[in-house]
């Protein structure tokens, strides 16, 4: 937590917070979690209801507050300053409710790569044990995107492409869903990509018939939206039960 005020009253309310007593704190703090803001019986408490006026409390460090977004906000805009506008906004939302993952890191003995029909994952006894743990799991899902789908590693010195192409930067915000899962949002800078006010000025151009190809190539490699099909549709298997994401 912080304390914020004004810059021009910055030595005026300093020297009140020198001078203020925990007793008349104390007293205010009692009434005020009682819902009385006005009531002060000395000069003292009456110094404490205007400091309470003119002091902002900051919570910055707190995750959800509205302190807390601010300050990412600042941190993105300045990831803006440095590396230009985003290439890509993504959203990850994993299926931990039907991720064996979840099963095995709550020590259940299973084999990941070999399941049998009783170890896949059913969504009542899953969303269990998400609800005792929405993090573990998470967690290790998005460093396993970060550093294989994105190729993203701050500390390696060679230049790894990952299915966006280079990536110099990323930024993600962690969201709670009404289910009590994790989800995040996250900003991803592409290495070369064009600031996206630039891209429409090359796709009207009459003479950018490669940057155009090029352009749709790319996005039709890159981003997809199907349901994928059936290896074998007439195949049957005892985990066809269960729901297509734990297959």
């Amino acid at each position: 937590m912080s304390l914020k005020v004004k810059k021009s009253s910055f030595n005026s309310i300093a020297s009140k917070f020198a001078l203020t007593s925990q007793q008349a704190i104390h007293c205010i703090t009692e009434r005020v979690s009682r819902g009385d803001f006005h009531t002060a019986k000395s000069e003292d408490e009456r110094e404490v209801l205007k400091l309470m006026k003119e002091v902002q409390l900051i919570t910055s460090h707190v995750p959800g507050s509205s302190a807390s977004h601010v300050t990412m906000r600042n941190e993105i805009q300045g990831l803006m300053i440095d590396l230009g506008l985003p290439s890509f906004y993504v959203t990850i939302n994993p299926a931990n409710v039907y991720n064996p993952l979840v099963k095995f890191l709550a020590v259940a003995n299973i084999d990941i790569d070999n399941l049998l029909s009783e170890d896949v994952p059913k969504y009542r006894e899953q969303s269990l044990l998400v609800a005792h743990n929405p993090v573990e799991f998470f967690n290790i899902y998005m460093k396993a995107f970060i550093s294989s789908a994105l190729a993203y590693n701050s500390n390696n010195k060679e230049i790894q492409s990952g299915i966006l192409g280079v990536v110099k930067g990323y930024y993600g915000c962690v969201e709670v869903q009404g289910c009590g899962t994790l989800h995040c949002h996250m900003l991803i800078w592409v290495e070369g990509g064009l600031n996206p006010n630039e891209i429409p000025e090359h796709v009207l151009k009459d003479d950018e018939v490669e940057f155009k190809n090029r352009l749709l190539a790319f996005l039709d490699d890159t981003i997809s939206n199907c349901i994928p099909p059936d290896t074998d549709p007439a195949l049957t298997i005892p985990a066809s039960i269960y729901h297509p994401c734990s297959v």
